[in-house]
């Protein structure tokens, strides 16, 4: 077993499986989300004096910046190496020691020192806020905790000083200025399917560590967010530390026989699968820095490598790799590669059947299919394919490109000769054991030329009777706008229309109404005053002069009745009494100022909630209601008229009802006496009104408008 410290720096770095596997120690070391208390003054109570006592505390408590004083020994620095380390008390626990305002006293690991500070929450355990440090002399590290991997992944074990052992996959030396040498190693240790990075503050030698089992202590530090929660843990090596190798394997795998990639993961008693494997093979596909595909004499194998640059196409490849498992068959993780030369182009596996892809899980195949659908992703291109079969398969593949859109590949329905790299699918079952069962096989397609045109879509293929019933719903959209538009230039000139005919019918009210208030001034009081004179003569008319008298009395009766017309004639002129009341207020009036002249009993009743229409509508409205009273009281013989109103949301029905002698509308006799009527009809249309008239001699009369608005 070999104990050293690697400084020496190799040819050529290997580069670590995940490249942000070292990027986020500082972060680890919670002080990212550091959010000190400032301006607070710490409550005067004794401080605390372990580590213990500083990690059990809640945020809040922590947050509370209670006094701490610590001696123990420095386990190491930690990032930010200028203002942090780690320290271990006299019981064994580590704290996280934080100068907020560098830089500290210059500390080494193994030193004993006495810290002063208070507490701080941290963004993932509590930490030591520093003020003052003293060098007490030389320590002794404690003896660290025996750990496997799998142990630090539960992230209780955050700034504790661990031992462990792992294989290592791969090391780069990077430079550091904040280390003692300005360099350090990343590491990535793994032992069967646990991982983790390492970060040690010193050079190594790469090539003697890869593929190497080894043994060192270590800080345990941790990934986490910002919601304090720990995501991955990471080991960091003091600079004092050291790196023991316990073994290695005797021959370096680009020395060994290569392995058939058949053989791979199959059963051997006592077989060591923890270390890299030899493999050579003719190159199918690479995506650089990712993923290799190779096919030796027996099968093919998909390779992890984050190695650059990628191998030109058609090399014969030496590779050296971990084993892994892939979701069907073995694959290499962590590999190394070397370009052995050139080989003959791959001919892909043909399938016939779809069950023949999964003897080929990994390799190159080739099939006929029919494109159903293709669609953009952030990586490239989804496509799915239709297999030409009974069963109606289907195989869904991804061609990995950002400069290709899908417009640029065969249309859909297209019939094809479709190639790429077959990857296996298994299905999802309760069983712990036994074989694995093939559901399906993805593709993955290398370039454009892989999709060979064999025939192209019919016209009516399912994208162009889309497009077609778009340009369909297009054209119709815009028939709909026109007509819209249209429509709403005939309201727009409906409106304007009804609005001059309204400004129209206002001003011949107003010459009406001024109309009827001449002839009230003028004629009907000049009527009124000659019946008044007629009346003083006819009482001063000598007795015996039965001529005089008689020719006084018909003139007497001529004067009222023309005065009896001038009024009447004066109130259908008039519509103030709109002005002052709405129509069923009007209504009733005209209904009992015209029933107690004729001596009829009168009902009315108003149902719904009163608005207000046109001056046109209501005028007309008016005119017939009035029309129908003065027909009711003077000509029905009636003894009863009544008036029903009623409002609707969207229409206003009015009905005269009486019960009079009645008459039939279909007569010859009513036709040609009908003068009012016609005007009520007339008066209706106008409006856009229906009006009905029910009557038959001896039932009355019933006369209704509707009008909706």
């Amino acid at each position: 077993m070999a104990t050293q410290r690697h400084r020496s720096l190799p040819d050529r770095p290997i580069r670590p499986r995940s490249k942000a596997g070292f990027r986020v120690l500082a972060s680890s070391l919670a002080l990212a989300t550091i959010a000190p208390v400032v301006g607070q003054t710490p409550p005067q109570t004794a401080p605390l004096q372990s580590a213990f006592e500083v990690r059990a505390l809640s945020v809040e408590q922590a947050s509370q910046a209670l006094p701490v004083e610590i001696e123990g020994v420095v386990l190491g620095r930690v990032e930010p190496y200028h203002q942090a380390f780690v320290l271990v008390d006299d019981r064994g626990d580590s704290l996280y020691a934080v100068d907020l305002q560098p830089p500290i006293a210059p500390v080494k690991a193994g030193q004993r020192v006495r810290v002063r500070g208070s507490t701080d929450p941290g963004g993932y355990a509590p930490f030591l806020s520093i003020e003052s440090v003293d060098q007490l002399g030389e320590g002794e590290l404690p003896a660290p905790l025996p750990v496997t991997l799998s142990d630090l992944s539960a992230g209780g074990l955050d700034s504790r000083w661990v031992e462990t052992y792992g294989i290592v996959r791969s090391c780069r030396v990077a430079d550091h200025d904040s280390l003692p040498d300005g360099k350090s190693s990343l590491i990535e240790l793994a032992y069967g399917k646990e991982r983790i990075s390492v970060q040690a503050q010193f050079a190594t030698d790469p090539e003697s560590l890869i593929d190497a089992q080894i043994r060192f202590r270590a800080i345990c530090v941790n990934q986490h967010n910002r919601n304090r929660q720990f995501i991955q843990p990471a080991l960091l090596i003091p600079a004092e530390g050291e790196i023991t190798i316990e073994s290695r394997p005797e021959t370096p795998p680009f020395q060994s026989e290569p392995a058939a990639i058949s053989s791979l993961l199959e059963f051997y008693p006592n077989i060591d699968y923890h270390h890299r494997v030899h493999i050579q093979g003719a190159l199918l596909h690479a995506i650089p820095g990712e993923s290799l595909w190779i096919r030796d004499r027996t099968r093919a194998i998909r390779v992890a490598t984050e190695q650059l640059p990628a191998p030109p196409p058609h090399s014969q490849l030496s590779i050296a790799g971990f084993l892994a498992s892939d979701a069907y068959s073995p694959a290499l993780e962590d590999a190394e590669f070397r370009i052995q030369g050139a080989s003959t182009a791959a001919e892909p596996r043909i399938l016939e059947r779809y069950a023949d892809a999964f003897e080929h899980d990994a390799d190159l195949v080739r099939f006929r299919g029919i494109l159903t659908d293709k669609r953009p992703q952030p990586d490239g291109v989804a496509l799915r394919f239709e297999w030409q079969d009974s069963q109606n398969n289907v195989t869904a593949a991804t061609l990995i490109s950002g400069e290709i859109s899908p417009s640029s590949l065969p249309a859909v329905g297209s019939l094809l000769n479709v190639t790429g790299i077959c990857s296996v699918v298994p299905y999802q079952t309760d069983n712990i054991s036994g074989s694995l069962t093939p559901q399906s096989f993805e593709l993955l397609i290398r370039s454009a030329s892989d999709l060979q045109v064999l025939q192209a879509p019919p016209f009516w293929d399912r994208e162009t009777v889309v497009w077609l019933l778009l340009a369909l719903l297009s054209l119709a959209t815009l028939a709909a706008l026109a007509i819209y538009l249209a429509a709403q230039r005939r309201l727009k000139e409906q409106a304007r229309q009804r609005e001059m005919a309204e400004a129209e019918f206002t001003a011949i009210l107003r010459e009406r109404n001024r109309l009827a208030r001449e002839i009230h001034d003028t004629l009907s009081q000049g009527l009124g005053a000659t019946s008044v004179q007629l009346e003083l003569a006819k009482n001063r008319c000598p007795e015996g002069d039965e001529a005089l008298l008689k020719h006084l009395d018909n003139a007497h009766q001529i004067v009222r009745t023309s005065l009896g017309e001038a009024r009447t004639s004066i109130w259908n002129m008039r519509s103030q009494i709109l002005e002052k009341f709405d129509l069923p207020e009007a209504l009733t009036a005209i209904l009992h100022q015209l029933t107690e002249q004729a001596g009829v009993a009168a009902k009315v009743k108003v149902d719904g909630p009163r608005r207000r229409l046109s001056t046109a509508v209501e005028n007309n409205l008016l005119r017939i209601g009035q029309e129908a009273i003065t027909n009711a009281t003077k000509y029905a013989s009636a003894k009863q008229v009544r008036l029903d109103i009623a409002f609707t949301s969207n229409e206003i029905n009015i009905a005269i009802a009486d019960d009079g002698i009645g008459f039939d509308p279909a007569s010859s006799h009513a036709k040609s006496n009908s003068f009012g009527l016609v005007g009520m009809k007339e008066r209706a249309d106008h409006i856009g009104a229906s009006l009905r008239i029910d009557s038959a001699p001896g039932t009355g009369t019933r006369i209704s408008v509707r009008f909706a608005g």
